[in-house]
């Protein structure tokens, strides 16, 4: 596993970058992955999705969702 120090890993973080793919079965979709700098080093930031829900109920994911049409783009979602 490689290891980065805050500065390089914030760097390049910093340039988002989006996934361009096609196919009339996708829906545009984006998560968040959420670095917290705590007093353990750096975390990650992830939901529980509820138990009710239709698709993947209480699994564990990183925050997000498909986009939305008031969504400017996937950088917003």
């Amino acid at each position: 596993m490689k290891h980065w120090d805050r500065t390089t890993l914030a760097s390049r973080l910093l340039k988002p970058m989006a996934a361009q793919v096609t196919s009339s079965r996708l829906q545009p979709a984006a998560v968040l992955v959420l670095l917290v700098d705590s007093l353990n080093g750096l975390e990650v930031v992830l939901t529980r999705r509820a138990k009710h829900l239709k698709h993947h109920p209480g699994q564990i994911s990183f925050p997000g969702g498909k986009a939305e049409p008031s969504d400017k783009d996937l950088i917003h979602t």
